[in-house]
């Protein structure tokens, strides 16, 4: 935000918030704060910013995370701001005051120092005192910010931006007239972070994808080596063989013999083998050993058979969660998949704000709409939700859409048998196709199937079903 902009948007905001009670105080990242504001007729989020993606404060519409405890300095904003008194801009920096009264109308200060690396916000007292900040600082630094000391106003910066931006700035007039700054700055705001992630691979989700990224890869080398352990549990098919044939060949057997030649009657033709022998066992110890051999072999290509299965089924639901986090899901699906990788141990937050996400139900994130004949649409964007519905709300003469054999939503239409139009199935399935990992091709294959032909599987992953039968419908993917 450049100096020009922040000055208009900062009288705007003086317009629509003066006098609003603050409802709530979140820090959904650490670098961020979100306070809801009631100003007599509608709640209003106001953001305020201070790294990631640049400094700002403006209202938004995008609902953010709130993590179970809230972090030290969001805990202090909610016992010491109660309203909002003022927004006012300093007069020759990017540097916004919003002032305060307390519980017992005492005065504070919340200053926004919007510095890009170096910004800040600190609660100041009516002493002008440091009551504490975001980001904490020591003393013997250059400008420190300690709680109880005075406030030091920064040094006027050079480089400040004050040329004016047309795309930004509203003409002179009532303040009211003006367009929404507030919504122009979050669509910049929004760009900007969608062109960063777009160069880098960094947004929001960017610890969850590195989790599910190592996770995979984890995976992937674990079914390598099982395939290799199946390749040597195959063999134990052979140690049977050779204990039937010594048990044929006890008779020209005895104890001391080092090997045995005997005819091999499982070749076609049989030929003439030599099958090692211990000496210090008798001739049927030694067949003996053969089989317990076999025996285990057996057992672990049994339990290589039951980790295969459990480790693909895995992977499928991994490479979902990868599709899901590129789909744009919103804070409350991210907070959902969080905590089913919490769940599972495939992710280790660093930091309790990481760790910690309020509880969210899959009924409360399930995504609705209508087919151009009125008929409900319903569908999930996580695991745990696409679980409740298929689950819960997929009834047994429900029509089932999926992603044809790759990464997708479960999406339902409530048809209860009823006759569905091509027209609204093709709308369903290009909704479909939309969420899923082949979003940007051209041509997406979606099944389609009634929900009795739909079942979970016992023991996998939420969000994990096995389809006994289905037609598949082309489509172009199309969001709604």
């Amino acid at each position: 935000m450049d100096y020009l902009f922040l000055q208009t948007l900062v009288a705007q905001l003086q317009s629509q918030l003066q006098g609003s009670l603050i409802n709530k105080v979140y820090q959904p990242d650490r670098d961020l704060l979100i306070l809801k504001l009631w100003n007599g007729r509608i709640e209003q989020r106001l953001l305020i910013g201070v790294g990631g993606i640049g400094p700002r404060i403006h209202l938004t519409t995008e609902s953010h995370r709130n993590p179970m405890r809230p972090p030290r300095f969001c805990q202090l904003l909610r016992a010491r701001l109660r309203r909002l008194v003022r927004i006012e801009i300093d007069p020759a920096d990017r540097i916004v005051r919003l002032r305060f009264v307390g519980p017992e109308d005492e005065s504070y200060i919340l200053i926004a120092e919007l510095f890009g690396r170096e910004g800040n916000v600190i609660l100041i007292d009516h002493h002008h005192n440091v009551v504490d900040s975001l980001f904490r600082t020591k003393v013997g630094c250059e400008r420190p910010v300690v709680a109880g000391q005075a406030y030091i106003s920064p040094t006027i910066r050079d480089g400040i931006q004050f040329t004016r931006s047309s795309e930004f700035i509203p003409p002179e007039g009532d303040v009211a007239q003006w367009p929404n700054l507030s919504l122009q700055a979050e669509q910049h705001f929004e760009a900007v972070a969608a062109a960063l992630h777009r160069k880098h691979g960094v947004d929001g989700h960017a610890a969850l994808r590195k989790a599910v990224a190592t996770a995979l890869k984890r995976l992937n080398k674990r079914l390598k080596h099982i395939d290799q352990q199946i390749d040597q549990c195959l063999n134990c098919e052979e140690e049977k063989q050779s204990g039937d044939l010594l048990l044929a060949n006890l008779h020209v057997m005895k104890r001391g013999m080092a090997e045995v030649e005997v005819l091999d009657y499982y070749q076609d033709p049989p030929i003439m083998t030599t099958l090692a022998l211990l000496p210090a066992k008798t001739p049927q110890e030694n067949a003996e050993l053969y089989f317990k051999r076999y025996r285990k072999g057996k057992r672990g290509l049994d339990h290589c058979q039951r980790r295969l299965e459990q480790t693909q089924m895995e992977i499928e639901s991994l490479e979902q969660i990868s599709q899901q986090l590129d789909d744009h899901v919103t804070s409350a699906d991210s907070d959902m998949i969080r905590e089913e990788l919490v769940e599972s141990g495939w992710y280790k937050p660093a930091t309790a704000l990481q760790r910690d996400t309020r509880h969210q139900k899959p009924a409360k994130l399930v995504n609705r709409t209508q087919s151009p004949n009125g008929w409900e649409i319903v569908w999930g964007r996580n695991n745990k939700t696409n679980d409740y519905v298929s689950k819960t709300l997929l009834k047994s003469r429900d029509l089932w859409f999926h992603a044809h054999k790759i990464p997708g939503c479960h999406l339902i239409i409530k048809s209860d048998g009823a006759e569905v139009p091509m027209e609204d199935q093709l709308f369903a399935a290009s909704l479909c196709a939309a969420h899923s990992r082949a979003a940007n091709d051209s041509r997406v294959e979606v099944m389609v199937t009634e929900g009795k032909h739909v079942k979970r599987i016992k023991g996998a992953p939420l969000g994990l079903v096995r389809v006994e039968t289905y037609r598949v419908l082309q489509v172009v993917p199309t969001k709604q």
